[in-house]
């Protein structure tokens, strides 16, 4: 909580920026007049996060000034917006949730390392993509629910698609995977 990332979680973020096509998408650098996607991603455990869109080592690339420095707020609100979805697709109440959590997180108790945390659980529940949960489903999340007498999980159902929010210490993070038809109460 001393606004500082670990060394695993900067790894995570790493991870995750780097080895989802839409993330990385999002995360796009100004290079001269036009935006860019970055060639190589480098983290800091002070939660600077360093885009480079030049070529050669990254002593060469600072030397040149071929990167841009954001923090670690501004790339979160960037996997955010990746992680659930654009322009008329976006499940706003998700993207509202995990912005507020990660704003919570960043500015009331400086702790960077619940920042990735959130940001990784909901890109292994939400996406489809390469670090897609293959455990994490409905009847998964049922099956948990029942075996642990959780009450205050709400899981709304059509076909596949699931909506959970889960009640952890008075915050609520929403997993959209779908839209709402009928909700029931565990």
């Amino acid at each position: 909580m001393d606004g500082r990332l670990s060394k695993t979680r900067v790894e995570l973020l790493r991870i995750l920026i780097c080895s989802e096509p839409t993330i990385l998408s999002k995360v796009q650098i100004w290079n001269g007049g036009s935006k860019e996607t970055p060639k190589k991603v480098s983290i800091q455990e002070d939660g600077r996060v360093f885009l480079y869109y030049g070529s050669g080592p990254l002593w060469w690339q600072r030397l040149f000034n071929t990167y841009e420095s954001v923090s670690i707020i501004d790339v979160s609100i960037s996997v955010a917006d990746a992680i659930t979805g654009s322009n008329g697709t976006r499940n706003e109440l998700a993207f509202d949730e995990i912005t507020k959590s990660i704003i919570d997180e960043a500015k009331k108790r400086k702790d960077y390392d619940c920042i990735v945390d959130i940001l990784f659980d909901c890109m292994r529940n939400c996406s489809d993509g390469e670090l897609h949960s293959k455990w994490i489903n409905q009847k998964n999340i049922e099956k948990y629910a029942k075996s642990k007498d959780i009450t205050d999980t709400n899981i709304a159902v059509d076909g596949l698609s699931a909506i959970v929010g889960i009640k952890t210490g008075g915050r609520i993070i929403p997993i959209t995977l779908g839209r709402l038809v009928k909700s029931r109460e565990y």
